[in-house]
């Protein structure tokens, strides 16, 4: 964590003298959380001073980390402490504007089109100490197993450029969390820092104080991981503003769906968005087609999929997306062998309407993988296209190249709720990609609907209005506010419902509304979380205003939705795009020498923005920045770069590494099928490949495998017959096949388990299935296949 997670000032201003951290430090720095169940608000407080000769205008920058909104910022100029107002974003700019020509200090903050909160805190002058606080609310997800909450704080990667000569001492960098949970807390752990953790009497309540705050800590920032019991059953917090009848309800479900997850139920479709533009000619587009070659193998028998080729126009496989059997896979495999970098430019939002435009099947969820090398000129059209989809789909990024736009593929992962892979040249392509189809291939509860038992829609006030699907290892938290004139006696029992493919799914919880807190609005979490969900609905077009393809509803306008943003935004103190926080601090007699810079830059360049290796999705940067205010204006020639959809040279070059799994070409088998239409596709592997990947390519849709794939594991059916275990079953010897392929994955290729896993899992899902009709078990088969490859 260390001072990185708070922030610096950096000079950005033109024909103005540099100046480093010993002239302008930080002083101290403290982040403060208060977490409730999923629902968090964190406390950032930070004091600078300016040590130089000069009078700078400011600005603080924070990257807030993904499904986070700013409830307040304060300053503090020598003991005065000066609270921001939240007000429309017009008015705001104006009165900052006034106040500086005036010569007063002015606070001008407001969140940009990035994301980003930017605060332009005005002048400093000589000598004179800036007490900073920013308060954002958030919420909080589970860890992979489901039992435990996380909270983490990332940290900044733009530290490295900080001038370390001066740093602020350990002492002077403090963080605490507060944690008040429903369920009994059993185990709190950081895996980034040494904390002392103090847990109340009653064991759902804890104070945690984070000790090691040095700079050599943890390059993850802080990590804190809160078990609790129960935590498949919902929770329910509720609090009342003082002094009103306003009371929210906060809902948090975390279905259980490791039942459905162990059995293969994959209610999903699968869309594989494939660039197919000129820039993705050779190795590229050779990646790409190993890659799809593992996913149409691993899919689950219970998913539908196509496959969407793009790049100035489109085209799909199939007409819509189709039942995964044996005929579609072969005709998918065919496919894929004939495809080609051929398609010219990139266009990118003709195929994402084309999808988006058809609803899921029934009881499925929607997951679209895109893959590309290129970058488009109407970025924002995109996104948003995503974004009002993400009610029904998740859409996973994979950049391909050093040239791609990253800025696109983070940002249509971050909207539509799914994760990004940035793959830059020598990347094991196989290998990531498939790591996010494992975390897409689990089943999901879709088509939610939310109901209060003897209250109706007018009366309760529901966000989110359309709920996502809920995947499994996922939560949902849901927010009401009720008609103030609706008098409720006794408990409300809630329910969540929806489909699991075709079977029907509810839970529901009682809700004891005299159980409800009472807090001020400034200290509100609750409250201010519901304005944030309820402001996310409206920007998404997801709200109780829009249809559900994202229309407006009768007799509503885009004024009626700006206004209705407004009007949320100024009630429950959250910031949005159509607001800002103002603030003036009055100095009589003054009159500041201050250089006024326009074309604010909102955040750092591009490369700075994401410089990593490939992981998943990057988060936003919960790390402030203060950056001395300006930068030049863009040049023409900037400004025609942007609008150009450029098509530039892929970074796979001839002599640039390809990734490891596909460094040799495809084998004549594999080639010849490609070209020719009509035909199935070759039931033999290409032998060049890695053995994992060749047995990948001899499964059967159905799990099963092909007698083909004995030959890539050099045994022979004399072998196999021998050790067959002795049974008067008599397919015998296809379910020993299947448990010896299975065995040879996991005893002879663990270094390409990622590419397997799904494999394996849908082979004895298929094996299972098929034994418990003939009323056996396959413990006798998976036993003596992995006594026969030990002794291979």
């Amino acid at each position: 964590m260390c001072r990185c997670m708070f922030g610096w000032f950096k000079n950005q201003q033109q024909n103005q003298k540099k100046f480093s951290n010993r002239e302008i430090p930080l002083k101290s720095g403290e982040i403060h959380a208060s977490i409730k169940d999923l629902s968090a608000k964190v406390t950032i407080t930070q004091r600078f001073v300016n040590s130089g000769t000069e009078t700078l205008e400011l600005s603080y920058n924070f990257e807030l980390p993904k499904g986070a909104a700013v409830c307040s910022f304060v300053a503090e100029i020598e003991g005065k402490k000066i609270r921001s107002v939240l007000k429309e974003k017009e008015q705001a700019k104006n009165e900052y504007d006034d106040a500086l020509a005036s010569g007063h200090g002015a606070y001008l903050s407001e969140k940009k089109e990035d994301g980003t909160f930017q605060s332009s805190i005005g002048s400093l002058q000589p000598g004179t100490e800036v007490l900073l606080i920013m308060e954002y609310v958030t919420e909080l997800v589970y860890d992979d197993e489901g039992s435990s909450v996380l909270f983490q704080l990332m940290k900044n990667k733009t530290v490295n450029d900080i001038d370390n000569d001066n740093p602020t001492k350990e002492s002077e960098l403090k963080m605490t969390v507060d944690v008040q949970m429903s369920k009994t807390i059993q185990k709190i752990q950081s895996l980034s820092h040494t904390i002392e953790v103090d847990i109340k009497e009653g064991n759902k309540e804890a104070r945690i104080t984070f000790k090691d705050l040095s700079h050599k800590s943890s390059s993850k920032g802080a990590e804190l991981s809160i078990a609790v019991s129960e935590s498949y059953q919902p929770t329910s917090n509720v609090e009342q503003i003082q002094g009103s009848d306003e009371v929210t309800v906060a809902l948090s479900f975390h279905p259980d769906l490791k039942k459905e997850e162990s059995l293969d139920e994959v209610n999903t479709e699968f869309i594989f968005l494939v660039d197919c533009s000129g820039s993705m000619r050779g190795a590229p587009m050779d990646a790409v087609k190993q890659t799809l070659h593992i996913f149409l193998r691993s899919l689950p028998e219970s998913c539908y999929f196509n496959i969407v080729d793009f790049g100035t126009s489109h085209k799909s496989l199939f007409i819509k997306p189709t039942k995964y059997d044996e005929s579609s896979l072969q005709k998918a495999i065919i496919n894929t062998n004939a495809k080609a970098a051929i398609l010219g430019g990139t266009n990118l939002l003709g195929p994402l309407q084309s999808i988006l435009s058809q609803k899921p099947t029934k009881g499925y969820s929607r997951q679209v993988f895109l893959l590309t090398d290129g970058q488009v000129s109407n970025n924002s059209d995109c996104i948003n296209e995503v974004s009002r989809n993400a009610q029904n789909t998740r859409v996973f990024t994979f950049g391909i190249g050093n040239s791609v736009d990253v800025s696109l593929v983070t940002d249509i992962a971050k909207e539509s709720n799914g994760m990004c892979e940035l793959l830059p040249t020598g990347s094991n392509f196989e290998e990531i990609v498939m790591r996010q189809l494992i975390r897409a291939c689990k089943p999901a509860i879709s088509d939610l609907v939310v109901k209060v038992d003897g209250i109706s829609e007018q009366q309760a006030q529901i966000t989110p209005f359309h709920p996502p699907p809920v995947y499994s290892g996922d939560r949902v938290v849901l927010y009401m506010q009720f008609d103030p004139e609706l008098s409720v006696k006794g408990p409300l029992v809630v329910a969540l419902s929806g489909m699991i493919g075709q079977k029907p799914f509810t839970q529901s919880i009682s809700v004891d509304l005299s159980s409800r807190s009472k807090v001020d609005k400034q200290n509100s979490l609750l409250y201010q979380l519901y304005g944030f969900s309820a402001i996310t609905d409206l920007e998404k077009k997801t709200s109780f205003l829009h249809n559900a393809d994202g229309s407006l509803s009768s007799g509503v306008t885009e004024q009626t939705i700006i206004k209705k943003t407004i009007e949320t935004s100024l009630k429950s103190g959250i910031l949005c795009k159509e607001t800002a926080f103002v603030a003036i601090e009055e100095r009589e007699g003054e009159t500041a020498n201050v250089s006024v810079i326009q074309n604010l830059s909102s955040k750092e360049p591009q490369q700075q923005r994401v410089t990593r290796t490939p992981h998943h999705l990057p988060q936003r940067r919960a790390s402030p920045v203060l950056l001395s205010r300006g930068r030049s204006a863009p040049t023409e020639e900037m400004k025609k770069e942007k609008n150009h959809v450029s098509r530039k040279k892929s970074s796979f070059s001839e002599e640039a590494p390809s990734p490891r799994t596909i460094s040799k070409p495809m084998s004549s088998s594999l080639a010849s099928s490609s070209s020719s239409k009509g035909t199935l596709a070759s039931n033999t592997p290409a032998v060049n490949l890695p053995v994992a990947s060749q047995l990948v390519q001899c499964q059967n849709a159905n799990g099963s495998f092909k007698e083909s794939s004995l030959t890539v594991m050099g045994i022979t059916q004399d072998q196999l017959k021998n050790s067959l275990p002795q049974t008067e079953l008599k397919e015998a010897m296809s379910f020993f096949l299947v448990a010896v392929v299975c065995a040879y994955f996991e005893l002879k290729c663990q270094k390409e388990q990622t590419s397997w896993t799904l494999v394996v899992k849908k082979a004895r899902n298929w094996m299972r299935k098929e034994l418990e009709k003939l009323n056996f078990s396959t413990e006798l088969f998976e036993s003596a296949a992995v006594k026969f490859v030990s002794e291979l």
